[in-house]
């Protein structure tokens, strides 16, 4: 998504994450992980039945692994030291909130998306 927002370079485009693991995502960290792709990108949590209602809403698949007892963070602790499995589509919005487009983990080349962005930006 950073390199289509470069290319595109449209200032009505807004990168969005949205956190399946409000728990661990704090806003702090969530704010420090979206930047890491594009600086622009802003990163969006809610309560956990908010994140529940939206993974139904948007057919989002999502599954929190079992902490790795051997793993350390930062802190000596294993309790943040899990993977979550989830999708990996992307939905685009127009203006008035419709989603448009849903790219796939098959259909997400660069320069199709791209293409696709500057379409519905006309």
């Amino acid at each position: 998504m950073a390199q289509v927002v470069k290319q595109v370079d449209s200032d009505r485009m807004q990168g969005l994450f949205v956190t399946v693991d409000p728990e661990r995502d704090t806003p702090e960290k969530l704010a420090a992980y979206v930047t890491t792709f594009h600086p622009t990108f802003l990163g969006l949590r809610g309560s956990r039945q908010e994140i529940e209602n939206a993974t139904k809403e948007f057919k989002i698949y999502y599954q929190a692994q079992k902490p790795d007892k051997d793993a350390h963070s930062s802190h000596g602790s294993h309790r943040d030291s899990y993977m979550v499995d989830h999708s990996t589509g992307i939905y685009v919005f127009d203006q008035q909130g419709r989603a448009r487009l849903y790219f796939s983990a098959n259909n997400r080349s660069v320069e199709a998306m791209v293409h696709d962005m500057k379409l519905l930006l006309k």
